[in-house]
This record gives structure tokens, C-alpha cells and sequence, in this order.
């Protein structure tokens, strides 16, 4: 669903379990790996799966009850990348 970022760690979110899994990769590393188009860097500690976004305010997304920050270094892509769904 979504990747928190801690350091030189990856905290991954997923959708079939409530638990999430800790990984020693760096987020810039994950994000190279990840399909373009199903996941986006929102913020620099989060990159979230497009599809899983439940709603999005002026700061921030949420998936599911889980918010997600979105920082100005990424607002102006990612209001493109929303605005190419509508």
C-alpha cells in the first residue's frame, strides 16, 4: 500500500496483512525498483501505490485510515499525476 522511509531502512506497508516488514534498502534504492506509473514519492519518507489512495487533501493522501504527507518537493508531480486521472 505504502513505503515509509527510516534512514538506511524501508518500512513496507501491504495490503493482505496488518503487519508490515522492514527491509535495509535505502527509499531511492526501492523507488528505482518500483513500476513508474503504480508508485509515486510523495514526500521524502513516503512513496505510496497510486491505486491504494483512498482520498487526497491540499497535504497530504490517505490509504485506507493511514496518512501520508505530501511535501513540496513533490506537489507539483504529483498534482499532474492526479490531475491525469481526472
Amino acid at each position: 500500500m505504502y513505503i515509509e522511509g527510516l534512514k538506511d531502512y524501508a518500512k513496507i506497508y501491504l495490503d493482505s496483512t496488518e503487519k508490515s516488514m522492514l527491509s535495509l534498502i535505502t527509499l531511492k534504492a526501492l523507488e528505482e525498483k518500483l513500476p513508474k506509473g503504480k508508485f509515486m514519492r510523495i514526500h521524502k519518507s513516503f512513496i505510496v501505490a497510486l491505486d491504494k489512495i483512498s482520498s487526497i487533501t491540499k497535504k497530504s493522501v490517505f490509504i485506507g485510515k493511514s496518512m501520508c504527507s505530501v511535501s513540496d518537493q513533490f506537489r507539483e508531480e504529483f498534482n499532474k499525476s492526479i490531475g491525469d486521472w481526472q
